[in-house]
């Protein structure tokens, strides 16, 4: 499966979590809402993060993205 959503974000620092404002998504459910997500490692090469509400209520999601080299 995949998922695709563009939008903006902010970045709270203090509370090391980051808040996607959704505008569209491949899950149409998705349109519109802000999901909050917790930052788990950001280095200048990578950055976790996790999401503790995926549908359904079945656990959490991690996310991990690495720098391209």
């Amino acid at each position: 499966g995949s998922l695709s959503v563009f939008g903006t974000y902010t970045v709270d620092e203090a509370k090391k979590t980051v808040t996607y404002k959704i505008v569209s998504s491949t899950f149409p459910n998705w349109e519109g809402e802000s999901q909050t997500r917790t930052i788990d490692k950001l280095t200048a090469d990578e950055f976790v993060n996790t999401n503790p509400n995926v549908a359904g209520g079945r656990g959490s999601a991690s996310n991990l993205y690495k720098r391209a080299k």
